[in-house]
C-alpha cells in the first residue's frame, strides 16, 4: 500500500515538472482530447469499435480513446511534439479498464503508447528551412505518388524530411527518406524479415513562375531488400537482394488566367518484383510491369450565371505507387459510385448467423455518400464507421468528366456527366491467357455483382463501360432560423460483356458451362435520390433529417454463370447470386451540439429494402427470363430462394469530443 502512495505521488510530481521551463529556453505545453464513441444497431456485433475492420466489425458497445498532446520550443532553432495516446479497438467499457479480457491483447488492453513523436529543426541555413525527424502524416507530397497516411496510421509512419527554398522563396524542394511500413507496403502485404532497412525516398521540387503559373516535378524510389542467401561467407558483411523496388516521376503544372485555370499531371511508374509472392493477395503487381498516368483540367469561370470544371483522365492498368494515398485523398472529380452499395452484409442468399461472411463487413446500409478514389491498389476501408465514405480503386480507369454550376437565385446547383473506359478491359489479362496475368485479384470477387470490389479493380475478363449523371442543389429557405435544404438525384449505368469470344468461355468459367459469350453480359443501372433539411434547434444545437431513395436493376448473366476464373466455390461463401430489383429506403437523423470545448454528436440510420431475384436462362445464344415454379431456384452459386427478400438494418453512431 505504501509503494502505491510512493508511485503516484511521483506521477504527480513528474506531471508538474514538465510544466517548468525547460532549462530556461522554452515550456513544455500540454494538451489533449478525450474521444468517447457509442455504436447501436441491430446486427449485435461486438467484435470492434468499429463498424468495418478486418480484425473484427461492431455496432454495439462504448469505448473512450484518450490522447495527450506536447509540444515545446526547446530554442529557436529546436521544436519538439508527439502525442501519448491510447486508441481504442476493442476497449469496451464494459471490459473493466481491459482485465475482463486478456491484459496481454493490446485490442483490448488500454495501453498508452508513444505516437506522432518529431523533433523539427530550423538551423537558419541558407539552403535549408527546416527538417523534420520522426513521425509525420507524409501529406507534402502527391497522392499519386508519397501520398497522406490515412488517419488511422498517421502517426505510425515515421522518416527523415528535409525542406528548402531557393530563388526568393519561387522554388521550394523537399526531400524525404520515409521508413516503409512492414505490415502492408510490400509483396504480400509484407515487407520482409529485414524490415529495417526498407524504405522510400522521396524528392520533390516546386517553382512559382510568377503569379498565375506553377509546375511540380516529383520523384520516389522504393527499395525493399533482403538479405542474399547465396552470400554464404560474412566475414566481409552480408549482401543484400533487392525483394521489390517502386520507381515513380511525376509531373504538374497549374495555369490561373482570369475566366480559365488550367491544370495537369502526368506520372510514369516502374515495378520490380524479386521475390515470387500471391498472385491474387497482394497489394503489388505480381511481376515486373510499368505504366503512366495523366489527366488535365479545366475550370472555366463566369461564363454568364454557369462555371464548369472539366477533366480528362487516362489512369493505366499497372500503373503502381506503393506509397500512394490509400484513402485519404480524392484523386478525380467525379463521384463515382454511391457507398450503401459497398460491402454490405448479411449475405442476399444466406444471412445465417452461423456463417461467418453473412456477419462480416459494415452490414447492409454500407458507407454514406459517393464514394471517392484512390490510385492505390489496396484501398483502404478498413476501421472505418458507416457516416464515412467509402474508397475505391481507380487503377485503369479513362474518360472525362463535366461539372457544370450555376447559381440561381437563392440556389447554388450543381450536375455532372462522366463517361469511363477500362484499360483494364482484356481478354484473360491479354497476355497469354487468365494464369499469366500479373494483376491481383484481392477479394476480387466480394462484390462482383453490385459494383465490384472497392480494393482491386482488376478481373481477368472485363469489356466494360460506366456513365454517371447527378444533378444536386442546395439553398436556405427563410423559415424561422433559417432551413438548410439540399437534393441529390443520380443515375449510374455500369455495364460489362465479360467474355466476348468463344474461345475463352471455357478458360474463363472452369467452375460451370457457359454456352454463348451473351450469357455471361452484365448490366447494372443505379438510381438514387437524396433529399435533406436542416434546422438551428437552439443556440448550441443543429438537426438535420435525410431520406434517401437507392435502386438497382441488375443482370448479372444466367443462372450458369460464376465470376470469371473463380477456381473453387463453397456454399454461404463470398460470391452471390445478385440478379435481379435492389431497392433500399434510408431514413437518417443528425444532431450536432456544442459548448465551449465540446462537441456531441449523434448519426442515426434506419434502412430498410428488398431484393426480388430474377432468374435468367441461355438458348441459342438468346437469354430468356423464367418464372419458378419452385421456392428455389439451382444456379451456378448454390441454392437461391425464388421469393423477395426482406432487409431491415438499424444503426446508430454518437460520439463526444472534449479538447483541452
Amino acid at each position: 500500500m505504501q509503494r502505491s502512495i510512493y508511485t503516484r505521488l511521483a506521477i504527480i510530481l513528474a506531471g508538474a515538472f514538465l510544466t517548468l521551463p525547460l532549462m530556461g529556453q522554452g515550456t513544455l505545453k500540454w494538451g489533449g482530447t478525450i474521444y468517447t464513441k457509442w455504436l447501436d444497431g441491430n446486427r449485435l456485433v461486438n467484435d470492434a469499435l468499429y463498424n468495418n475492420s478486418e480484425f473484427g466489425n461492431g455496432d454495439v458497445g462504448q469505448g473512450t480513446e484518450f490522447e495527450m498532446l506536447f509540444s515545446a520550443t526547446v530554442s529557436r532553432q529546436v521544436e519538439i511534439g508527439g502525442r501519448l495516446k491510447a486508441r481504442f479497438d476493442r476497449n469496451f467499457w464494459t471490459n473493466g479498464g481491459g482485465f475482463a479480457d486478456d491484459e496481454l491483447e493490446p485490442r483490448s488492453a488500454q495501453y498508452v503508447k508513444f505516437r506522432g513523436v518529431y523533433v523539427r529543426l530550423t538551423p537558419g541555413y541558407k539552403w535549408l528551412d527546416s527538417a523534420t525527424i520522426g513521425s509525420n502524416d507524409w501529406g507534402q507530397f502527391d497522392p499519386w505518388t508519397v501520398g497522406k497516411i490515412r488517419y488511422i496510421d498517421r502517426d505510425n509512419v515515421s522518416g527523415l524530411l528535409f525542406q528548402g527554398s531557393v530563388a526568393e522563396k519561387k522554388g521550394r524542394w523537399d526531400f524525404a527518406r520515409v521508413s516503409l511500413p512492414k505490415l502492408w507496403a510490400g509483396p504480400d502485404f509484407s515487407t520482409g524479415p529485414l524490415h529495417q532497412k526498407d524504405a522510400a525516398y522521396a524528392v520533390q521540387f516546386k517553382y512559382d513562375v510568377n503569379n498565375d503559373f506553377n509546375f511540380t516535378l516529383i520523384g520516389q524510389y522504393l527499395n525493399d531488400v533482403e538479405i542474399d542467401l547465396s552470400d554464404i561467407d560474412n566475414r566481409d558483411g552480408v549482401e543484400t537482394t533487392d525483394r521489390f523496388t517502386n520507381t515513380v516521376f511525376g509531373a504538374k503544372f497549374r495555369y490561373s488566367g482570369g475566366q480559365f485555370d488550367v491544370s495537369g499531371a502526368f506520372y510514369s511508374s516502374d515495378h520490380e518484383l524479386g521475390v515470387v509472392t500471391s498472385p491474387r493477395w497482394t497489394p503489388t503487381l505480381t511481376g515486373d510491369d510499368d505504366d503512366t498516368s495523366f489527366k488535365l483540367n479545366v475550370d472555366i469561370n463566369d461564363v454568364g450565371p454557369f462555371s464548369f470544371n472539366i477533366e480528362y483522365f487516362d489512369i493505366g492498368a499497372s500503373y503502381f505507387s506503393m506509397m500512394a494515398a490509400r484513402r485519404e485523398s480524392d484523386v478525380l472529380l467525379t463521384e463515382g459510385h454511391e457507398g450503401t452499395w459497398g460491402w454490405s452484409r448479411p449475405d442476399y442468399n444466406v444471412g445465417s448467423n452461423t456463417n461467418g461472411a453473412s456477419r462480416a463487413g459494415i452490414g447492409y446500409g454500407g458507407w454514406d455518400g459517393a464514394s471517392h478514389q484512390v490510385v492505390a491498389i489496396n484501398a483502404d476501408n478498413d476501421f472505418t464507421d458507416f457516416d464515412e465514405t467509402m474508397a475505391e480503386s481507380v487503377l485503369g480507369w479513362k474518360g472525362f468528366t463535366i461539372v457544370p454550376k450555376l447559381t440561381l437565385g437563392n440556389w447554388d446547383l450543381a450536375a455532372e456527366y462522366s463517361y469511363i473506359d477500362y484499360n483494364t478491359n482484356w481478354q484473360g489479362y491479354d497476355r497469354g491467357g487468365a494464369d499469366n496475368g500479373i494483376w491481383p485479384r484481392l477479394d476480387g470477387t466480394r462484390g462482383w455483382g453490385l459494383g465490384g470490389d472497392w480494393r482491386s479493380p482488376f478481373t481477368s475478363y472485363q469489356e466494360k463501360e460506366t456513365t454517371i449523371i447527378v444533378l444536386k442543389g442546395e439553398t436556405s429557405f427563410d423559415v424561422g432560423e433559417g432551413i438548410d435544404f439540399s437534393f441529390k438525384y443520380k443515375m449510374i449505368n455500369d455495364e460489362d460483356e465479360r467474355v466476348t469470344t468463344q474461345a475463352g468461355l471455357a478458360d474463363a468459367y472452369r467452375l460451370s458451362f457457359v454456352g454463348d459469350v451473351a450469357y455471361d453480359d452484365r448490366e447494372a443501372d443505379y438510381t438514387s435520390f437524396v433529399i435533406s433539411a436542416g434546422y438551428q434547434l437552439q443556440e448550441d444545437t443543429y438537426g438535420s433529417l435525410t431520406y434517401e431513395y437507392h435502386e438497382v436493376d441488375l443482370f448479372d448473366g444466367t443462372i450458369d454463370v460464376t465470376p470469371p476464373s473463380m477456381e473453387s466455390w463453397e456454399p454461404g461463401a463470398w460470391i452471390e447470386y445478385l440478379t435481379g430489383q435492389h431497392e433500399k429506403d434510408k431514413l437518417t437523423l443528425k444532431i450536432k451540439y456544442f459548448l465551449s470545448g465540446m462537441e456531441f454528436g449523434l448519426n442515426t440510420q434506419w434502412i430498410d429494402g428488398t431484393y426480388t431475384p430474377e432468374f435468367f436462362t441461355g438458348n441459342n445464344g438468346t437469354v430468356t427470363r423464367f418464372n419458378p415454379t419452385t421456392p428455389t431456384v439451382d444456379t451456378a452459386v448454390g441454392t437461391i430462394e425464388a421469393r423477395e427478400v426482406d432487409f431491415d438494418h438499424y444503426r446508430l453512431k454518437a460520439f463526444m469530443k472534449v479538447q483541452f
